[in-house]
């Protein structure tokens, strides 16, 4: 998996952190966004979010690998996947 802070030695998560900030180049909002994108994808639990208007907006790695969805599947109604017919509960 690519380190989402590339040039910097692999690092905990906080030592990291805190060699951006010592680097002068820290934006809060783009390092947040960045550790809450990689979190998400890289999480063990498969999650697809789902609009309101039943439209995918988000899929990490795991729903990939364990509902043999893509990239290519964001933005398509989740009613026309076939995970949606799966179970009973994601009909609904």
């Amino acid at each position: 998996m690519l380190s989402p802070f590339p040039g910097l030695p692999d690092l905990n998560l906080r030592a990291r952190i805190q060699a951006i900030r010592r680097s002068g180049e820290y934006d809060g909002s783009v390092v947040s966004r960045s550790l809450a994108e990689h979190a998400f994808s890289a999480s063990p639990v498969a999650q697809v979010v789902v609009t309101g208007e039943d439209i995918v907006a988000l899929i990490n790695q795991q729903a990939e690998l364990v509902f043999g969805l893509s990239h290519r599947d964001i933005g398509r109604p989740l009613r026309d996947l076939e995970i949606s017919h799966r179970p009973v509960e994601l009909r609904a």
